[in-house]
């Protein structure tokens, strides 16, 4: 959790403000963004499993598939729509970019997936989440810190493979949704 919530802005502030850099990078700023919107609310739910895995399992968890769609339709439709006109105005430029800011995440899915059984050990459930994650959550985050930090004009990449991604994630998830999880697992 530590190194998901210091890397973003560490690594924002080097590639872009590091060395007097031409864009000014409020990194402390980054790292309260990346606090509030995942690391916060991660923190809250697990918490939450924990003191209460009761109420969780079977008030909360039935809930969360809808609530999930629910709020990747409203990210995404509102991403695509606040940066539309940007994203009509320079198709070219910005086709290039989204297919480099979709590819990103995909190769992170690719890399996650090659990591994640054979190194690290993770069950096949974590590493499908891991991969679904991957694929889906990071042009969300980009997006919202692009937005919040450096303006719509550098939000409009993130936004755009935003659309794409919550496409290939849903497919992801819908494949692996139809392979059953081994019911017995020898790796930890």
């Amino acid at each position: 959790i530590f190194l998901g919530a210091v890397a973003p802005p560490a690594i924002i502030g080097c590639l872009l403000g590091g060395g007097g850099g031409a864009v000014a990078v409020d990194v402390v700023g980054v790292l309260r963004s990346v606090m509030s919107l995942a690391i916060i609310p991660l923190l809250l739910g697990l918490s939450t499993s924990r003191i209460a895995p009761k109420f969780v399992e079977n008030k909360i968890r039935p809930l969360c598939p809808i609530v999930g769609i629910i709020a990747t339709l409203c990210l995404v439709t509102g991403a695509a729509a606040g940066s539309s006109k940007l994203l009509l105005s320079e198709p070219t430029t910005v086709g290039y970019a989204i297919l480099v800011s979709t590819l990103l995440p995909i190769v992170g899915g690719l890399a996650s997936l090659a990591i994640a059984r054979p190194i690290l050990r993770l069950k096949e459930h974590v590493t499908r989440t891991l991969v679904v994650e991957t694929l889906s959550k990071s042009p969300t985050l980009a997006y919202v810190l692009a937005l919040r930090h450096f303006g719509a004009g550098a939000a409009i990449v993130p936004a755009a493979a935003m659309v794409t991604l919550a496409v290939v994630g849903a497919a992801v998830a819908s494949v692996w949704s139809m392979i059953p999880v081994p019911d017995r697992e020898e790796v930890n």
